[in-house]
């Protein structure tokens, strides 16, 4: 049988994918502007380019306006009213179309900062007041001064507007679990294994404080930016103007900004960064609402753990010199079962005063639960997380000039630079590589073509689960087929998700490899060498241990280059893409209960070959412990494959999404103190 990802096959589905300008959340590469676009768009206006480009204006003007205000620049006199009014209006009616015209200008200039400098002065030069003073716009800067503005107002405001009040909402949601739940006893466990009980509402009521601290240093954390120049030593300001005191001139700028002073910047991936942690938040909140407490299966728990009451009895003990306390219920508990009736026969013989006798005879596991959450502190954490954000961030606009189509359907405004500024560069990845790309390997794997990705998308949002959704797409479009309708229940059969999903990736991988990366590197290695043999004739110095060495030519070093690339390339086209369908945990269960006479390892091992592929604590803590029940919405499915399952994907998103985000928060971090000196 053919693989699917043969050169014609390939070809079918790039021309069958939608046209290079038609961007849209099925064709993005990354799943923050894809999949999971809806869950955090919000954050589109300020971390993504169009939220750059605004920011630069923002910056550009108000350096212009401060540079009005400083005396000694005779030159840029106080602007009237009118004129401040003006260039305030180029900021508050800045939109899509406004940054798409800075777009164009950039591709002559080749230069993003600049183009927004030309922009500025092509939408000023009508004003008589302020077209005097067109070459003051990004005077004395480098393009940094202005990006790490840009980039700062663009961190600090989309925290402000957007993340932390998702934080506020989680903290609010977990509190008021704390609270509806701070009466149910629970087991709690320690080196894993059975410890003093607690109560469901503490254990709650922690992870609110925690997340509540998290999220005060958050909003206390200084965002930095700087003013000074290509190295910061105010080269060019001073050169122009000697007798003004442009470190004082900086700190002022910087602080009319809300920000503090420094030469470091924040990437342009950082909406990486935010937008996982914005989508785990939102996870984690959808999560707990489908949670209900399993009363029964803590009691259970409880009932079971009657070694847990060893702890209050030995100190009582102790409280009454009773000698060797802890010794004594060592022996009656360790590598014993302890029951209500051992334990009540023991404190029975306990040489105690009656009244701390029967405090210890009506103890159980499940009324032994201390004061089990200081209510006060919890209310004065959620409190304090609400009334410390930073100075309120202005909101920015993004429809002044634009409809909400354009807005869904821009790459302006995608969070990541990928589906953002450099789509035009990578787009070739995305028949593969995105939502659209997944779905159609899906329905590879599933039949062995697809025309309409968005219908599964909208039959998703019923199941709540990517898989189902083809399932019930092919039933859908094949149950008027004679033949085919009787077998419908066939679809998906004896798979878990993980067969089709595992199978549709390394496709995708295979795919986007084949048909996208090898032919760029291919060109890359062909100009590499184009490069040797043309420069073959030209001596340079060599150098080792950072001195000087023997010559040798540059022709030579290219063509070094060139054979390194291609032996990496060689040791990836190598690499085995594997796939597995061999059920939920790899044993062919379910397949063998059907069909105890079938040889499905070979089987699978043919199927996976046809594809071309080679053969092959937190909160949910709680959940998998039966503490909670997960509740489903009309249509939602767990397992593809397992029906009494209902999977945790709310949580597994979150744990997923954060992991990313602090992956990408780390490598931010190491860039941050760089130094321009």
């Amino acid at each position: 049988m053919a693989s699917p990802l043969t050169s014609a096959s390939a070809a079918a589905k790039v021309a069958a994918f939608p046209g290079e300008t038609e961007y849209s959340y099925l064709t993005a590469l990354s799943p923050l502007e894809g999949r999971y676009l809806g869950k955090v768009n919000e954050l589109g206006p300020y971390l993504s380019e169009y939220g750059l480009i605004y920011y630069r204006v923002l910056v550009e003007i108000k350096w212009l306006l401060k540079l009005s205000q400083i005396a000694e620049v005779v030159e840029v006199p106080s602007f009237s009213e009118e004129a401040q009014a003006y260039l305030q209006g180029i900021i508050d009616g800045f939109g899509i179309n406004d940054a798409r015209e800075i777009k164009r200008i950039e591709m002559t200039t080749n230069h993003d900062v600049k183009a927004v400098e030309y922009f500025l002065k092509q939408r000023s030069s009508s004003h008589p007041e302020i077209a005097k003073v067109l070459e003051f716009y990004h005077f004395a800067c480098t393009s940094e001064d202005i990006n790490n503005f840009a980039h700062a107002l663009m961190l600090k405001e989309s925290v402000n507007n957007v993340l932390l009040p998702v934080m506020d909402d989680l903290i609010q949601g977990i509190c008021d679990m704390a609270k509806e739940h701070a009466d149910v006893p629970m087991l709690s466990h320690t080196h894993g294994q059975t410890a003093s009980p607690t109560t469901l509402g503490k254990e709650m009521a922690v992870f609110t404080v925690r997340l509540s601290t998290q999220r005060q240093q958050l909003s206390q954390v200084a965002i930095l930016g700087k003013l000074a120049g290509a190295v910061g030593n105010y080269n060019a300001h001073m050169v122009a103007y000697p007798n003004i005191d442009w470190p004082l001139v900086a700190q002022e700028f910087v602080t009319s900004l809300g920000r503090g002073l420094t030469d470091s910047t924040v990437l342009r991936n950082m909406g990486v960064g935010l937008g996982h942690s914005l989508l785990a938040y939102r996870s984690t909140l959808r999560g707990i609402s489908k949670l209900q407490v399993n009363e029964a299966r803590i009691s259970e728990d409880l009932n079971h753990s009657w070694e847990v009451l060893a702890e209050p009895i030995q100190t009582v003990m102790r409280r009454y010199d009773v000698p060797e306390s802890y010794e004594k219920l060592k022996a009656l508990t360790i590598g014993r079962t302890v029951t209500a009736e051992s334990i009540k026969e023991f404190i029975k013989g306990l040489e105690l005063p009656e009244e701390p006798k029967n405090i210890l005879s009506n103890l159980t596991p499940y009324s032994y639960v201390g004061s089990a959450v200081y209510w006060p502190m919890v209310d004065m954490a959620v409190v304090a997380t609400k009334r410390d954000t930073n100075v309120p961030a202005e909101k920015v606009k993004v429809v002044a000039n634009s409809s909400s189509c354009d807005l869904e359907l821009s790459s302006l405004l995608a969070l990541l630079p990928l589906d953002g500024r450099y789509w035009g560069k990578v787009m070739e990845l995305a028949p593969y590589m995105s939502e659209y790309g997944l779905i159609y390997f899906r329905v590879i794997v599933e039949i062995k073509c697809i025309d309409d990705a968005l219908e599964i998308k909208e039959i998703e949002k019923v199941t709540n689960h990517g898989v189902k959704a083809v399932e019930c797409f092919l039933k859908q479009r094949c149950k008027y087929h004679p033949e085919i309708a009787k077998v419908l229940e066939f679809f998906h059969f004896a798979c878990t998700s993980e067969d089709i999903n595992n199978l549709a990736h390394a496709s995708m991988l295979k795919g986007a490899m084949n048909n996208v990366m090898f032919p760029v590197i291919a060109k890359l290695v062909q100009a590499l060498c184009s490069m040797a043999k043309e420069y073959s004739h030209i001596p340079m110095l060599s150098h080792t241990h950072g001195q000087p060495a023997l010559p040798t030519t540059l022709g030579k070093e290219m063509a070094i280059f060139a054979v390194r690339l291609s032996r990496e390339w060689k040791e990836i086209s190598r690499v085995d893409i594997m796939g597995k369908l061999a059920g939920a945990v790899g044993n062919y269960n379910a397949h063998e209960v059907a069909y105890p006479d079938v040889n499905w390892p070979q089987v699978n091992k043919e199927f996976v070959q046809s594809l071309g592929l080679s053969y092959n604590s937190d909160i949910w803590y709680y959940i998998s412990l039966g503490y909670f029940k997960q509740t489903t919405k009309a249509g939602e499915i767990g397992s593809s494959t397992m029906p009494h399952k209902v999977n945790p994907i709310d949580f597994e998103n979150s744990e997923v999404n954060l992991g990313v985000a602090n992956g990408n928060f780390l490598q931010q971090s190491m860039k941050l103190p760089v130094s321009r000196w």
